[in-house]
Parts: structure tokens; sequence; C-alpha cells
């Protein structure tokens, strides 16, 4: 299941965003977000939820313990996604305006000929 949505919504929609980026920084940026962003966050959640197994194994934590913790963790976690989204979000539109960072326009094979 988790495959299916990733493969139906996730990657197309993160394909969409990198056809936004020029292409002189599409590769470096696709890179960061494809690999990079997406194997820290999977190893960095699973050492955070190994972390609170093995407290719950150990009985340092009760398993109401636990619950609030990781209730906690999920929400810091998405906190953090909305802000660090809307800090994109304004950075977007204000690169929209600057000129080094426009896409270069493409010139046609019409552009020579004279009618």
């Amino acid at each position: 299941m988790v495959r299916l949505i990733q493969q139906a919504w996730d990657e197309p929609a993160r394909k969409s965003l990198e056809n936004l980026i020029p292409d002189e920084r599409r590769g470096r940026v696709a890179v960061m977000i494809d690999r990079y962003f997406y194997d820290a966050s999977t190893i960095a959640g699973s050492l955070a939820l190994g972390l609170l197994l093995f407290l719950g194994t150990t009985t340092l934590l009760t398993p109401t313990q636990i619950y609030i913790v990781y209730l906690g963790l999920a929400s810091a976690a998405s906190t953090a996604a909305i802000w660090f989204a809307l800090r994109l979000r304004a950075h977007y539109e204000k690169s929209m305006l600057d000129w080094r960072l426009a896409r270069p326009r493409r010139k046609s094979a019409l552009d020579g000929i004279e009618f």
C-alpha cells in the first residue's frame, strides 16, 4: 500500500515540482529531493521508532508514555513540515520576480524566417 501511494501520488508531485526548477539546477536539486532528503528522513524516523521500542521493552517507559512521546514527535515533525512549506512558498513567490532565476527562453526555429 505504501508503494502504491508513493508511486501514484508522491512521485508525480515531486516530478511536477522539479519541472519548475531551471534546467541548469534541476539535476542537483532532483538528487537532493529524490535521494538525500528521502533517505535521511527514513533513517531518522526508523531510529526514533527503534529507540521508542527499545525503551518500551526495557520497561523504562510505560506504553502510555511511549504513546505520548510518539504523538509529540509526530506533532513536532508535522509542525516543522508546515513551517518549511510556508517558508518555501514565500521564497518561491519572491524568486518569481528575480530575473536571474527566470527560466531562459528558448529560441524557436521559426524566429529566423521572415514571412
